[in-house]
C-alpha cells in the first residue's frame, strides 16, 4: 500500500498542467506523416528533453524544502525491501510485455480496418531514420530507457497516484491516472496499450509502496521496444 504521501493537490495540478502543455507539440507530431517529421538538431533535442527533467527536479526540491523529508521518503524508495521490489519489477516488466504488445497489434488492426493508418511516435521513427546520427540515437535511447521511466514514474505514479488516491478508491485511482498517462501521448495507436501499462505501473506502486518496481517495469517495456526497433 502507498505510504502517506507528502505530495499535495497543488503538485498534482502542476503535473497535469505542465506535462499537458509540454506534450502538445509532440502529440501533434504523432498525428502527422512520419516521413516529414525530420529529426531536430541535437541541441534542440537536448533542450526539449531537459525541460520536463528540470520541472521534475524543481517539484522535488520545492517539496523537500517544505516538508523537510528525505529524498528517499519523498520518492517512496524505502517502503519495501529494495532487492525484492527490484526483482519483482524486473519479472513483472517482462510478464506484461506480451499482453501489451498483443493489445497494440490489435489496436493497429482495428485502426486499419476503420481506414485509419496508424502512425508511430516521432521518437521511434527517429531511431530507425537513416538521417539520424549515432549521437542523436544514443541520446534518445538513454532518454527512453533510463531517464524517461524515472521521470515519468515520479510524476505520474509518485505524485498523481498518491494525490488522487487520497480522495478516490484504488480502482478509480488506477483508471484515472493510467488513462491520463496514455492519452497524454496523443496517439490513437498506443492509447489502449499504454493505458494497460499505466494500470500495471500504478498497481505495482500501490502494492509495494515504492517507485522502484514501476521504474524498472517501465524501463523494461521501453528497452524491449527500442531493442526491437534497432534490430529490425
Amino acid at each position: 500500500m502507498v505510504m502517506e504521501s507528502l505530495w499535495t493537490r497543488r503538485d498534482a495540478v502542476w503535473v497535469i498542467a505542465v506535462m499537458s502543455f509540454l506534450q502538445f507539440p509532440y502529440a501533434s507530431l504523432s498525428r502527422t506523416v512520419p516521413s516529414i517529421v525530420l529529426p531536430p538538431p541535437v541541441p534542440v533535442l537536448l533542450v526539449a528533453l531537459s525541460i520536463p527533467i528540470l520541472f521534475t527536479a524543481v517539484l522535488c526540491v520545492v517539496r523537500l524544502r517544505q516538508s523537510r523529508a528525505t529524498l528517499s521518503t519523498l520518492l517512496a524508495l524505502r517502503s519495501a525491501p529494495l532487492k525484492l521490489v527490484a526483482f519483482r519489477g524486473l519479472v513483472e516488466g517482462i510478464v506484461i510485455l506480451y499482453p501489451i504488445l498483443l493489445l497494440l497489434m490489435g489496436t493497429s488492426a482495428v485502426l486499419r480496418y476503420c481506414g485509419i493508418d496508424p502512425v508511430s511516435q516521432p521518437a521511434l521513427e527517429w531511431l530507425v531514420d537513416v538521417n539520424t546520427t549515432m549521437l542523436f540515437k544514443s541520446i534518445l535511447v538513454v532518454q527512453v530507457v533510463l531517464v524517461g521511466p524515472v521521470m515519468e514514474e515520479i510524476l505520474y505514479r509518485g505524485i498523481l497516484v498518491s494525490v488522487v488516491r487520497k480522495t478516490s478508491s484504488t480502482g478509480m485511482t488506477i483508471l484515472l491516472t493510467s488513462l491520463f498517462f496514455a492519452v497524454l501521448h496523443g496517439n490513437l495507436l498506443v492509447i489502449p496499450g499504454l493505458t494497460l501499462l499505466g494500470a500495471c505501473l500504478a498497481y505495482s506502486f500501490i502494492r509495494t509502496g515504492s517507485l522502484v518496481a514501476p521504474i524498472i517495469m517501465h524501463a523494461v517495456f521501453n528497452a524491449f521496444n527500442v531493442g526491437i526497433l534497432l534490430m529490425s
